[in-house]
């Protein structure tokens, strides 16, 4: 590949519109701050429960400026030490563009140092990201991508298994756009989602899990059963020995849901999702899995885009444990009533569940209680895939040991009202 050849230049070579001197690329959006300044309370006073003597590593997008700002101002209040970090997903993927392109393998090594350091450094983590740009990724090649991702793990590690830390997303005009709402309705959709009874919601997880969850020993999953056959999906698995956690703000904001692993090997079944996903990091029409013993064995994308399959199997080829699954989990968070492209929105859907093909995690402890999260699965990847049961995405039900527990997303134990309400 010659330079001028490069789809990364090309981007940056974009030519102004005729008779421009400027145009506005990107525009950084200011939200009530009234609430978001009640958000990064949250964040720092529950979330992180930021101390005194406490040193706080904030990265946050360009977008989400003002919610670092908030977060900086109420943790440096606190008596911690804040170091900011600007991450612009444009700027990064130029990086690796370029130096795939120059083939210097040190150079991956030594940005991820930098990282490194930063999160060694940290007693706590919080980023606060605003995905402007959904599709940065796509000039950067998925070997470069794989690198990338190989170079980082050691602090990506350090930062989920040893550091509390909580991530928080910003909306956007791309991801509504993307999800084919009014940037208004989103925006109402996101705070509606933040500003819940959290206490109330992590009870009645606690119900779900030391009633349901945990006794079980078998998990089997429907969904799909009023689509096309080539949309429906079954699962099974094994969780005996497995323990769920609630997790409601703690790591995500906004949450929420109920997770754990699979026991590993014991996952089989098919997974359809007719609607658009993000897989590693690219955004693919849809996706299907097939699992048998405990691995992915075959996968269909349908797409006239021959990079999106590949992708996926560069995703699924790359460590020993990429196949296998790491997570299965529960969304609880009925703001959320559809599939999205925001991780962390999509995977806390009121009435979805979602499985992490990946690493499982580590906590042996989760909000002062005692789990056990981790089947052994070890990857550098978690990449996670919610799949919808509500009435609208064709239904599903959740059953435990032959139990119905959830049928077309609503839990039938009265006392989970509040996880099959909006309020």
């Amino acid at each position: 590949m010659t330079v001028t050849e490069s789809p990364a230049l090309k981007r940056l070579q974009a030519p102004l519109q005729q008779g421009k001197l400027y145009e506005a690329a990107s525009e950084i959006k200011r939200f009530d701050p009234v609430r978001i300044e009640g958000l990064a309370d949250l964040i720092v006073n529950r979330s992180l429960r930021v101390v005194d003597e406490d040193r706080v590593l904030l990265r946050y997008s360009p977008g989400a400026r003002q919610m670092a700002e908030f977060i900086a101002y109420k943790a440096s209040l606190k008596g911690a030490a804040v170091l900011s970090r600007v991450d612009d997903p444009l700027v990064v993927a130029a990086a690796l563009a370029g130096a795939g392109e120059n083939e210097t393998p040190r150079v991956f090594d030594e940005m991820a140092a930098g990282l490194n350091a930063d999160v060694a450094w940290a007693t706590k983590v919080a980023f606060a990201r605003s995905n402007d740009e959904p599709d940065a990724n796509d000039i950067v090649p998925g070997e470069v991508m794989k690198k990338w991702y190989d170079a980082t793990d050691a602090s990506v590690r350090l930062r989920v298994d040893r550091r509390p830390w909580t991530l928080i997303y910003l909306p956007t005009e791309a991801e509504a756009k993307i999800d084919q709402m009014q940037f208004d309705q989103y925006v109402d959709m996101f705070f509606r989602a933040c500003e819940r009874d959290w206490d109330k919601i992590d009870a009645a997880q606690n119900i779900l899990i030391d009633e349901y969850l945990n006794p079980g020993k078998e998990l089997e999953l429907f969904a799909g059963d009023n689509l096309d056959e080539k949309w429906q999906t079954h699962l099974k698995m094994s969780i005996e020995g497995q323990t769920f956690a609630s997790s409601t703000v703690d790591k995500n904001v906004p949450g929420s849901e109920a997770f754990s692993s699979p026991k590993r090997g014991t996952i089989s079944g098919r997974l359809a999702l007719p609607y658009p996903v993000m897989f590693g990091g690219r955004k693919l029409p849809n996706l299907i899995l097939e699992f048998k013993e405990g691995r992915v064995v075959n996968f269909e994308v349908e797409s006239d885009n021959p990079a999106d399959a590949e992708w996926v199997q560069s995703v699924l080829d790359r460590d020993e444990g990429a196949r296998e699954v790491g997570e299965v989990a529960f969304g609880t968070n009925r703001v959320f009533d559809r599939p999205m492209l925001n991780g962390l929105f999509v995977e806390k859907v009121g009435g979805s569940f979602h499985i992490a093909i990946g690493s499982s995690y580590l906590f042996k402890e989760y909000n002062g209680k005692p789990v056990n999260l981790d089947n052994g699965v070890r990857s550098k990847n978690h990449e996670d895939l919610t799949c919808m049961m509500l009435s609208q995405y064709g239904g599903g039900r959740v059953l435990v040991d032959g139990i119905l527990i959830q049928e077309n997303g609503e839990f039938l134990d009265p006392r989970l009202a509040i996880l099959n309400s909006t309020e």
